[in-house]
């Protein structure tokens, strides 16, 4: 009888002490997931920083993926996100795709051209902004282009190119108009990496 209450206290003690040690492992747990949820909140609020860039700019259409080429993104967000994390400028062109004859001039003699591609590729995440008068831009795309528009000096004409530092968001130039392609490719090469 003494050795049966013995060995039941004895697994009374053991039982006890490995709750106490599950609790206690099970609190390290958790402040594990609390750092990691930190760690997860502070990245959201970067994240959040990134995409309000331009404060309510709508997302990409679902049925819009025009530029020049399927190199060029035609949302801002999208493009500073990628520019960030290639580390690369962004190269914001505003054009009237379909009705104005230096945009159509530019886009075949420039943007055509085999050595503005290959600097762009290199140095640039390349953003359309379209203001077409034929073409039917989606609702959300117009109110997107409208946004951008505003927000960054282009003016008053078409075509015309800022180049911004992803990061900051901040201007660091402007081809305006339209120029042969080794001028224009020339005033780029400024902005682009060596």
């Amino acid at each position: 009888m003494f050795k049966r209450i013995i060995c039941c206290l004895t697994a009374l003690f053991l039982v006890t002490g490995l709750c106490a040690a599950n609790k206690n492992k099970s609190k390290k747990e958790t402040k594990l997931t609390k750092k990691e949820r930190k760690a997860a909140k502070k990245q959201s609020k970067t994240d959040a920083k990134i995409f309000t860039a331009i404060p309510g700019l709508p997302a990409e259409a679902d049925n819009w993926k025009q530029g020049p080429n399927r190199t060029w993104e035609v949302n801002f967000n999208n493009a500073v996100l990628k520019a960030r994390a290639e580390k690369k400028m962004l190269y914001v062109l505003a054009s009237g795709s379909d009705w104005c004859p230096p945009c159509k001039r530019l886009k075949s003699t420039v943007l055509g051209n085999s050595k503005f591609r290959k600097m762009a590729e290199k140095s640039f995440v390349l953003v359309f902004i379209d203001f077409p008068r034929n073409i039917k831009l989606p609702a959300t795309q117009k109110q997107h282009n409208a946004m951008v528009a505003k927000k960054f000096p282009f003016g008053g004409g078409v075509p015309s190119a800022l180049i911004i530092e992803p990061n900051s968001l901040k201007v660091a130039g402007k081809i305006s108009g339209y120029k042969p392609a080794k001028m224009y490719i020339q005033e780029l090469s400024k902005f682009a990496k060596k």
